[in-house]
């Protein structure tokens, strides 16, 4: 039996703050709030670990002086938290005593903690816990809260014990005993825990557990470990309120937490939302002045929350018309009645319309707001309101916190500035829109110079395009930027939250820090891949941004998600339909000349098959095709598409105002909403199609132009269909302009079409189904963003973890024939594929069978997973496990398997270990050891690369042909290195596929064709030579030929068709050159092509016109005597295929004395 000799030495910690009354009455927001907190401080000495042989195998140090620094610097930081504060002390070992009584002195409190030192080795938590519940049942106040802090390693080895409780023999550790009582530990953890329960009913216990004194336990020790972590977290009365402090110089950061989630005020905000756009919407905030005690370097999820809150009351409210007046004060009537009435209620209470203490506000106070909030907004404008706060820093020094909310919603035509990028340097609109908050920032300054502190704290936030905006403000202002009062900034007291933020910074430029800007991201949202990063554009810390949770990257994202739905609920959107797809099911194009009848049919050649995409990959995948296929360059949307872009957004909203006849000031932002909703339906695949169809016709006689002409045709019918007939009318001659730049900027994208190339017409149709689906454009909404932070923050969530949700995936791509299934760290089965085919009843991850032939699995970062690989036929494997970093879009480490011999029931298990930490968020890769083995056998990798060099392991894959016989494409271009592509060729039906090449070296004689992609990669289809030959077409009479002139194969068969005018009946077919018709009588009939060009043409008459055979324009007794002449065989002349079939009265197909009767019989009766 394992003994345990002493108890290592627990941290100290302590809590407390002074009485609000010892500040001026306009430094802090009004807090009523009582609260009580016991703080228990285990004192224990250090310990040892005795092994079976009561060998010492570890000695746990004392982590005394980092604690008592830290609770020393906790006690500073809330002298100014609001409310009235009251705490006690108590420490324990072998038993408990009170150290401090309730009080409100800090000094008093501060130096008997400076006294406490290590005593006996035994922790006795059950008593310390009974003292505290006897302190605070003493508490006699209504409504004062009542919390305690436990700080502790999770060892219990003294007080009441109990074998039958929570823990038993089968729980981990169970086996370690107090060597001088024999008791079990687990017994003594049973009694404390019990202790507890009846304790969470009444009071919150937050527990702060400290095992960086065992994280270097020998193996045969950590059992014991494991015990004393789970005793700690179920101590807690939530999974929030427990910290993991593993490291002691973070005790800071746990000290913080707690302290934000004590003083956090509960208060309403109104603001103006997107799924309920008729009125202002109500939400829940929880605020505390501690948020601004900690550097902003530290991301803090209660802040960001608040952010959002603060940032959503500033757009344009639904219920007010008025534009700010800057000369109406608070104390005078209608100062309440503007568009800003929301942040202003937020930030400075005291609204009349709103008596009840909910709306007190945040206790700021001189709101101001920019001249652009004065007017309507215009496509250069943007709107920004402050308001200051005076504020204690952590060293008792005053120092002026400033609130900065940017306009994100409600700003009408500042969207059009979306779309001026620039040719150079930072996004264009958003660079001007940061010089306008900046100057607006100095001026604030320096019309309050003579009121505020010397030190500025400044707190900037703002959500999509003021995201952008205030990405760029924080950057600014991080380096260098000197204010008004003649004071510089730090990054420590900038704190900038920006939610679903644009790319408006220069990533070559990025050459600094800024770990103070925080920008928190839905990995759905399209807005944040723009400005795109093929144009070198980035956010600043954008490698550090934050995620909410997917399911790529989080194993736990099912309990997630219901979180997020569940605070969509409570913010009264229960039924709002949340359902981003990451998974979806499309209709890709293939090539298949074969099918081909003719080129009035040429769609028949792309025949459609379902594939999976998923949906990250679609925006990703579609924002670099227009950004690089589509319009080559920044530089040339600059020269060539923004003004026009530009004045087709303001045309739209004009045209809107003319439409519904509504010039109010609101017309601007109801265009844009309705140009948000109408959208999608030119987005549509099938209305995406039909109007580009006239550019890939395979038909090489119709001219560009008339090509272009067709486009511009059929894309103003689908735009008049959906905005109506003023915004086609008003926009006739800027569009046709438009379609010409893009489409000639298209070239390269049409030659890879006119190539075969389908990969970027289905990378489009990816993106475009993504965005017009019912989901698409959700991850964008500021209600589904605002249920997402308060799902991760433990003010509204208590079971919320205490780390930043993982920017990590692995990617798995299994090529071979086997099955497989993935199992999660439980043992539960997530996923699995048999026979190519993805279970529909598993979906615990993102999985799915890929157009080019991978099973391709994604296992999320922070989880531990196990793959089962069983053969189903003999052949090769190839396995690879890729880390791919969402903030930075690339791989961050690959590790491939070539070639692996397997036979049909082979068995090989994969081991993907969830990631650390630090590696979550890591940029270079982790050093996690990723294990495939075959048949018991550990195989090693072939290759594995990490950091940066893995920028350089992306590949293309080039198609040529040679031969004229078929055609051939990819059905991708890119390739993560060990990734496999898949190549397919199609024949003419008189070509032939004579394989696979590289260079001379024959790969394949399959038309379908996979492999690994090592490198960048051409590979030549081969086919026969045949003869292609042009046909004209020509009409004779009246009608038409339901046909395109083309080249065609020889001897191969063209189905024609032939439709008469009205009044014409069809009379025969006849070529000029050869090649046989089916039945030339026939309108709709085949052709067999000849060995040469020839012309085609479709003969029509006049019905009941008469055979004029002789050519003299009159049907006479002259023609009945030729026809006599032909019947009979008595002919004297031919008479050619086109006077004989004339000539066929009865419309037999031939010509017989029925025929001669029948027009000698026409002319009797004339």
């Amino acid at each position: 039996m394992k003994k345990l000799l002493s108890m290592l030495l627990a941290a100290i910690i302590m809590m407390t703050c002074l009485p609000l009354t010892a500040f001026a009455d306009d430094t802090v927001m009004g807090d009523n709030t009582k609260r009580y907190t016991v703080l228990l401080l285990n004192v224990a000495d250090k310990v040892n670990f005795l092994n079976e042989n009561e060998e010492i195998i570890y000695t746990a140090d004392s982590a005394i002086e980092y604690v008592k620094q830290s609770a020393i610097k906790f006690l500073t930081d809330l002298v100014s938290a609001a409310g009235e504060n009251h705490v006690a002390v108590i420490a324990y070992a072998e038993e408990a005593r009170i150290v401090s009584n309730f009080t409100t002195s800090i000094s008093s409190v501060r130096s008997k903690v400076n006294e406490l030192a290590p005593e006996h080795w035994l922790s006795n938590v059950d008593a310390a816990l009974r003292k505290a519940d006897s302190l605070l049942d003493d508490v006699t106040e209504e409504d004062a809260v009542k919390n305690i802090i436990l700080v502790t390693t999770g060892m219990v080895n003294a007080g009441g014990y109990n074998y039958e409780g929570q823990y038993n023999e089968n729980t981990t550790g169970s086996g370690w005993e107090r060597m001088d009582t024999g008791v079990r530990l687990y017994a003594y953890a049973n009694s404390a825990l019990a202790t507890a329960e009846p304790i969470k009913g009444k009071s919150t216990i937050y527990v702060l557990g400290l095992f960086q004194t065992v994280a270097y336990i020998p193996e045969e020790g950590e059992p014991a470990a494991a015990l004393f972590r789970r005793t700690a977290r179920d101590l807690a009365s939530f999974p929030n309120t427990f910290y993991n402090v593993t490291d002691p110089s973070k005790l800071d950061f746990a000290f913080g937490s707690i302290t934000d989630t004590l003083l956090s005020a509960e208060g309403s905000f109104r603001y103006a939302g997107q799924i309920n756009s008729d009125y202002d919407t109500e939400a829940t905030y929880f605020y505390s002045d501690t948020y601004f005690l900690k550097s902003a370097k530290q991301y803090n999820p209660s802040l960001a929350t608040m952010s959002l809150c603060l940032e959503l009351s500033s757009w344009s409210s639904h219920d007010k018309k008025n534009w700010y007046n800057p000369r109406i004060t608070q104390s005078q009537s209608g100062f309440w009645d503007d568009r800003l009435c929301n942040a202003k209620t937020l930030l400075l209470g005291g609204n009349p319309a709103y008596p009840d203490n909910d709306y007190d506000g945040l206790g700021f106070t001189d709101f101001q707001a920019n001249s652009c909030w004065e007017q309507a907004p215009t496509l250069s404008s943007i709107g920004v309101c402050a308001a200051r706060k005076q504020l204690l820093d952590s060293e008792g020094r005053q120092y002026t916190l400033i609130a900065l909310a940017i306009r994100g919603g409600g700003y009408g035509a500042e969207w059009g500035g979306n779309f001026s990028l620039g040719e150079t340097g930072q996004h264009e609109g958003f660079s001007t829109a940061k010089q306008q908050v900046v100057d607006f920032l100095d001026d604030y300054i320096r019309t309050l110079r003579s009121n505020e502190s010397k030190k500025l704290k400044i707190w900037v936030t703002g959500y999509s395009r003021a995201g952008g905006t205030a990405n760029l403000v924080a950057a600014a202002l991080d380096f260098g930027h000197y204010f008004p009062n003649g004071t510089t900034t730090n990054l420590d007291d900038i704190y900038c939250y920006t939610f679903e933020a644009p790319q408006g910074g220069v990533a070559s430029s990025m050459t600094r820090q800024y770990p103070n800007i925080h920008n928190i991201l839905n990995l759905s949202d399209l807005v944040p891949l723009v400005a795109p990063s093929n144009w070198d554009f980035a956010r600043y810390n954008h490698d550090k941004d934050i995620k909410f949770p997917t399911a790529y990257t989080s194993s736990n994202y099912a309990t997630e998600k219901g979180y997020m739905k569940a605070e969509l609920a409570e913010m009264g959107f229960g039924s709002f339909d949340y359902d981003i797809q990451e998974i979806l099911n499309i209709e890709h194009y293939n090539l298949n000349l074969s099918n081909l009848r003719s080129p009035r049919h040429w769609d028949e050649i792309y025949y459609k098959t379902n594939v999976d995409v998923d949906s990250h990959t679609a925006l990703v995948n579609g924002i670099n095709l227009v950004a690089g296929t589509v319009i080559p360059s920044r530089k040339y949307f600059a020269d060539n598409l923004q003004a026009d872009v530009e004045r087709l957004v303001m045309n739209f909203m004009n045209s809107y105002k003319a439409e519904t006849n509504n010039y109010d000031v609101e017309a601007d932002d109801y265009a844009i909403e309705n140009f948000k909703k109408k959208l999608p339906e030119l987005l549509k695949k099938e209305v995406l199609l039909d109007v580009i169809k006239p550019l890939f016709s395979p038909n090489p006689f119709k001219s560009w132009d008339d090509r272009t002409s067709e486009v511009k045709t059929r894309l103003k019918g689908h735009v008049r269909e959906v905005f109506g007939d003023e915004f086609v009318g008003k926009n006739d001659t800027l569009m046709d302009s438009l379609i010409d730049i893009i489409v000639s900027s298209a070239s390269t994208l049409l030659q890879q079409i006119g190539d075969s190339d389908l990969s970027s017409i289905n990378t489009g149709l990816d993106m475009y189904q993504f965005l017009g689906a019912h989901s698409g454009m959700q991850a964008h909404f500021p209600e589904v963003t605002l249920a997402w932070v308060r799902s991760l923050d433990h003010n509204y969530n208590p079971n919320v973890p205490d780390t930043n949700p993982s920017a990590n995936t692995r990617i798995v791509r299994i090529n071979c024939p086997v099955d497989v299934e993935v199992l999660n760290a439980d043992g539960e089965r997530i996923a699995a594929m048999h026979d190519n085919t993805p279970d529909q009843s598993l979906d615990g991850i993102v999985y799915y069978y890929t157009e080019s032939g991978e099973k391709l699995f994604y296992l999320p970062g922070d989880g531990d997973y196990t793959i089962n690989i069983t053969a189903t036929d003999d052949g090769t494997l190839n396995y690879s496990v890729s880390e791919f970093n969402y903030n930075v879009l690339c791989n961050t480490r690959i590790e491939n398997y070539y070639d692996i011999p397997i036979r049909k029931g082979d068995y090989l298990q994969a081991d993907v270990p969830a990631l650390d930490e630090p590696d979550t968020t890591d940029v270079l890769g982790s050093d996690a050891d990723y294990l495939l083995e075959k048949n018991g056998a550990v195989l090693e990798a072939d290759e594995t690369i990490a950091g940066a060099e893995t920028a350089g392991e992306t590949y293309n894959v080039t198609v040529e042909t040679e031969g004229n016989g078929g055609a051939a494409y990819c059905t991708g271009s890119s390739y993560t290195k060990g990734s496999f592509a898949k190549v397919q060729a199609t024949t003419w039906n008189t070509g032939k596929f004579l394989g696979w090449y590289d260079g001379n070296t024959l790969l394949s004689s399959q038309p379908e064709y996979r492999f690994a992609v090592k490198d960048h990669t051409t590979i030549t289809a081969k086919f026969n030579e045949i003869n292609f030959h042009s046909y004209t077409l020509k009409v004779e009479g009246g009608g038409t030929i339901q046909q395109d002139e083309y080249e065609w194969p020889a001897n191969a068969s063209l189905p024609m068709e032939a439709t008469p005018d009205e009044g014409y009946e069809f009379v025969c077919w006849t070529s000029s050159n050869g090649g046989t018709f089916e039945n030339a009588s026939d309108s709709i009939t085949s052709f067999t092509m000849p060995d040469h060009d020839t012309e085609i043409t479709a003969h029509f008459r006049k019905i009941g016109e008469k055979p004029d055979l002789n050519k003299d324009d009159t049907v006479n007794m002259a023609d009945v005597v030729m026809l006599f002449r032909y019947v009979s065989e008595d002919a004297p002349e031919a008479l050619d295929e086109t006077k004989l079939l004339a000539a066929d009265m009865d419309g037999d197909g031939t010509l017989t004395l029925t025929d001669l009767k029948l027009l000698l019989a026409s002319l009797t009766a004339a």
